[in-house]
């Protein structure tokens, strides 16, 4: 069956339809992400990623689009976002230990404020000119 005739009755709800196609480019769509992903898992969850965004967008697929490249650009932008949660998960990390690490000592800042304010006032109080 050709490809165009599967995506038609793919987009009819045909899950034997979504199965054939699962089976041609499960793969490519597995290879590509190896590319980019260090884990084997993380590529078979983008393979499950790719594949359920096609089963639930098959109303909006064109039997005339080229389906390889659809795969392609769902799989690069799964992995980018992929990417960009990790980044973002590991500075939350680091910030969180860097905090962690250097102590905070609140008795440290209440007597800086109290010294500001005796501060303060010792300045208040003297004439203008020598402020």
């Amino acid at each position: 069956m050709e490809e165009w005739e599967l995506i038609l009755l793919l987009k009819q709800g045909s899950k034997d339809a979504f199965t054939a196609l699962y089976k041609q480019y499960w793969k490519q769509v597995y290879n590509f992400s190896r590319l980019y992903l260090i884990s084997a898992d993380a590529a078979e969850e983008v393979v499950q990623e790719v594949f359920i965004k096609i089963w639930e967008t098959r109303e909006f697929l064109r039997e005339d689009d080229h389906f390889k490249g659809l795969l392609f650009i769902i799989t690069r932008n799964l992995i980018f976002n992929r990417h960009r949660k990790n980044v973002n998960e590991d500075f939350y990390k680091v910030t969180v230990l860097a905090a962690l690490e250097e102590p905070y000592d609140v008795e440290e800042e209440i007597d800086a404020h109290n010294l500001q304010e005796y501060i303060d006032r010792l300045i208040d109080e003297l004439p203008p000119r020598r402020r």
